[in-house]
């Protein structure tokens, strides 16, 4: 019985030693905040980094977006301009359905396609 309290005693103040050993490496400034203001602080940074990837997730829905009018109104430009169409030797082929949008392939001379497909959800 005293063998094993001897035992536990002693992993307690392993325990104790490698948690002083972990707060030592702290910056002093970090030392002197209370638990208050660094959870504060942790919020704060955590909602930083929730706002960035919301903006950069909607800088990407922007792109893509700019991307597709980009390639429609390459297309309506084409089919209104004949000698244009003619002239880059493209094969357009634009399809609609109710559930899926509007979808443009477009096939280059050289066997390159490039599709492009508009949701019709509101």
């Amino acid at each position: 019985m005293k063998s094993k309290l001897v035992s536990n005693n002693n992993k307690i103040k392993e325990s104790v030693e490698q948690v002083k050993s972990r707060a030592n490496k702290f910056k002093p400034e970090l030392m002197e905040m209370d638990i208050k203001t660094l959870e504060e602080e942790h919020g704060t940074l955590q909602s930083d980094i929730a706002g960035e990837a919301e903006y950069l997730q909607s800088l990407q829905h922007q792109i893509e977006k700019l991307e597709v009018n980009m390639v429609i109104h390459f297309c309506f430009l084409l089919l209104k301009n004949e000698a244009l169409y003619n002239l880059l030797h493209l094969r357009m082929t634009f399809s609609c359905s109710q559930s899926n949008g509007i979808s443009h392939v477009i096939k280059c001379a050289c066997g390159q396609e490039y599709k492009v497909k508009v949701s019709l959800s509101a």
